[in-house]
């Protein structure tokens, strides 16, 4: 993240940060959906394992996977030349470094961007608003429970799929088979879909939030649904929070990073998801994130360099390459070698003994489909996946039935 300020004015742009190394192409990331599990290679290949009832893991057919294997856009050509990846509940989002967005797995709600509710086994071309022609010019994306987002070269935002609660951010209800311009949605620099409501970042280190508010998701201090993208609000100032240079969704919470380096939450909390140190709900505008220090004392949490969000569970890794997690753990999820839950406060996640907590974490699975597992790429490039493995995502062949 990079920022600028100037008469008042913060400016802010991602970027991406790959490893010099011959057939690098982009920086690797995992996402979760409802159970199965993607990895996006430095070379671009992006692999599947897990659940395939929909399509979802893209191999052209729907049977599970207990190991992981190339996503295709036909029986004999892979997809190749991908930069980012998302996971929705049954479908995936991926963008090609030409800035072609493909989608594949369920297609229900139109969130495939086809021009129809068709389920795809194989990754496809997004079309674009007139259903002419490809999506292009797109630099990320973000698949919600049902619906899907692209973010443009030039900060404008597109959405498709599932418009209920108005989560498209085009005041309207309807289901959209095709993408539709996001409405405020200008000079935006990260995108994140839940399963009812949307969350935008603005270059200026605002965040806007828009669709159902019923757990206070959207941060805004109000309960029903928003069809207008408004600003977050503080909940120590009640106004609009500033300096945010990144935000999550999860099934029904929201979770925002500050250029301070705290975290803040808004949402449902039943399941501790907001680390409060309680499961009180819910919290309708941001509320700073809380872990126990050494006295047995709430304490704001800080030092983080980046956040991660599932369906009921949250993530926060330090500057240090940590990682604090809170939520549900009722799978084992949360990588504590047990199933105690809810976590209602940030604990790091345990290295595979048991014994310490595992370090040098460069990336955390990001999913509000995702429900029962987590997985993390370290930065020697290994992955560890761990909580339940009844569809063989966590990719290690082992399948409990």
């Amino acid at each position: 993240m990079q920022q600028k300020k100037s008469f008042g004015y913060v400016a802010q742009a991602k970027i991406y940060v790959t490893s010099n190394t011959d057939n690098t192409i982009t920086a690797p990331m995992i996402v979760q959906g409802t159970s199965f599990t993607a990895v996006l290679r430095a070379d671009g290949t992006v692999w599947v394992a897990g659940l395939n009832d929909k399509g979802q893991l893209g191999l052209g057919d729907t049977s599970y996977r207990g190991e992981f294997e190339r996503v295709k856009i036909d029986a004999n050509t892979n997809l190749e030349n991908v930069t980012r990846i998302s996971a929705g509940a049954s479908h995936m989002l991926a963008v090609t470094k030409d800035g072609y967005v493909y989608a594949w797995g369920l297609g229900t709600s139109g969130q495939l961007g086809q021009g129809n509710t068709a389920n795809s086994n194989y990754a496809v071309k997004v079309k674009d608003e007139t259903g002419e022609n490809d999506l292009t010019g797109i630099i990320d994306v973000s698949a919600g429970i049902a619906h899907s987002l692209a973010l443009t070269r030039d900060g404008h935002v597109y959405a498709w799929g599932n418009g209920a609660n108005y989560r498209l951010g085009n005041f309207a209800t309807a289901n959209q088979t095709l993408p539709v311009k996001v409405i405020r949605g200008y000079d935006i620099v990260e995108i994140s879909a839940g399963e009812l409501h949307t969350a935008i970042l603005r270059g200026d280190g605002f965040a806007l939030t828009f669709g159902n508010a019923g757990s206070g998701q959207t941060g805004i201090n109000v309960t029903g649904d928003r069809q207008n993208p408004s600003e977050m609000k503080d909940s120590e100032e009640e106004k609009r929070m500033r300096n945010i240079v990144s935000v999550k969704t999860g099934k029904t919470h929201t979770i925002v990073l500050t250029s301070t380096g705290k975290v803040y939450f808004t949402g449902l909390n039943t399941s501790g998801q907001l680390s409060q140190g309680n499961v009180t709900s819910p919290v309708t505008v941001l509320k700073p994130a809380k872990i126990l220090n050494s006295e047995n004392e709430y304490v704001d949490l800080t030092n983080i360099a980046s956040i991660s969000a599932g369906n009921t569970y949250s993530i926060a890794i330090t500057k240090e390459k940590e990682a604090y997690v809170c939520g549900v753990n009722s799978a084992g999820q949360l990588g504590q070698g047990d199933v105690v839950t809810p976590i209602n406060a940030f604990v790091k996640i345990k290295s595979t003994d048991g014994e310490g907590v595992l370090e040098n974490i460069d990336y955390v699975a990001n999913g509000a489909g995702n429900t029962l597992n987590l997985a993390a790429i370290t930065e020697d490039g290994k992955i560890y996946t761990w909580g339940t493995s009844a569809n063989g995502q966590l990719g290690n062949r082992r399948i409990f039935r």
